[in-house]
């Protein structure tokens, strides 16, 4: 990963873990959310998303976990991102936001699919702390600030077997699932 490439993910966590404003309208998801489960907004609905991700890399047709962690992604970012950051920042925050999301699919496809194998595997979601906001002053005005109609939900993961670690994600809660922004 390049410095530059570093530092606009960086500064696209820091600008989202930053908002604590009430929830957006959702955008329509493309494939019209026939087949997905909704889930509430909550720590539960949450650990039911992540319950049934568990559930689906157990079971024999791998295509469903597939395109579970696929709705992990924000639905049609480049229309979510043009509707809540400044245009000028639109066509490097969906850049990143690809490679950042490639990265979080491929930890939770590695978690799940090398420690399923083991039938007490299971995740436990608690509220993680909000991180402070955005500095008024210095390197942190040259990010790009969304327009406030964007909560970000902090979560730490953390699985009940004694490896893999836990992680923190970022969320945004979109047309009825948890969608990643960040994380650690």
């Amino acid at each position: 990963m390049t410095r530059r490439t570093f530092l606009a993910c960086a500064a696209l966590l820091l600008t989202l873990w930053a908002i604590t404003t009430p929830a957006e309208e959702p955008l329509p998801i493309e494939n019209g959310g026939q087949d997905q489960a909704l889930y509430s907004d909550s720590v539960a609905g949450l650990q039911s998303q992540l319950d049934e991700l568990i559930h689906l890399i157990k079971s024999p047709e791998q295509q469903a976990f597939i395109s579970s962690l696929d709705e992990l992604a924000i639905p049609n970012s480049r229309e979510w991102f043009t509707a809540h950051f400044p245009a000028y920042a639109v066509d490097e925050l969906q850049k990143n936001y690809e490679s950042a999301f490639a990265g979080y699919r491929s930890h939770v496809w590695w978690v799940l699919g090398n420690f399923a194998k083991d039938p007490a595997l299971g995740v436990r979601v608690e509220v993680s702390e909000t991180p402070k906001n955005l500095n008024e002053t210095g390197f942190e005005t040259l990010l790009p600030r969304p327009d406030g109609g964007i909560k970000v939900e902090n979560y730490r993961i953390s699985p009940t077997l004694s490896k893999p670690p836990s992680w923190v994600s970022s969320l945004v809660y979109i047309d009825g699932r948890f969608r990643f922004v960040g994380g650690t």
